[in-house]
């Protein structure tokens, strides 16, 4: 009674499949073939390995060029406002100097003017460009505290 009882235990797990069940499953044939080329499919598998491997290294690599390309560009950027500014304070003050000609109080007044401008301007732009090293966008020369940020904008702004 316990065989009969097996048997059809096992036809009814047999027909619970569905064909697309039936068709994914191995065949003993391709089971055969499979232990018998293990070594050739971990060796293929090695290599898909590998090449994903070297996949994302090279994305890693492509955003670290555009992150120092961005970064590169920001600094040209803050290079040129600044040069645009110096020249912008030297046309100011020749022509303040120029166009004024009343007492010396006056014209010393402008021309210290222009240079608070500049200097503002100036400080503005090297903020800008030190910024990214405080925030760690770089991969070298951090700034790590902002005591020596400031020392560092105080002193670039000076000389």
């Amino acid at each position: 009674m316990a065989l009969v009882d097996t048997s059809i235990h096992l036809d009814l797990s047999l027909q619970k499949r569905s064909e697309k069940d039936k068709v994914d499953l191995m065949t003993l044939k391709e089971m055969r073939e499979r232990l018998a080329n293990r070594d050739a499919i971990r060796e293929k598998q090695e290599l898909e390995e590998r090449a994903e491997a070297e996949r994302e290294l090279q994305q890693e690599r492509a955003k670290r060029a555009t992150e120092r390309e961005q970064q590169q560009q920001q600094q040209q950027l803050a290079i040129g406002a600044l040069a645009t500014v110096n020249s912008a304070s030297v046309l100011a003050s020749s022509k303040s100097a120029s166009t004024t000609t009343a007492a010396a109080d006056t014209s010393s007044e402008v021309a210290r003017k222009a240079k608070d401008k500049f200097k503002s301007a100036a400080s503005k732009v090297i903020v800008k460009v030190l910024e990214s090293y405080f925030k760690g966008k770089t991969s070298h020369g951090k700034i790590e505290s902002s005591e020596d940020f400031k020392h560092l904008a105080k002193k670039v702004r000076i000389t």
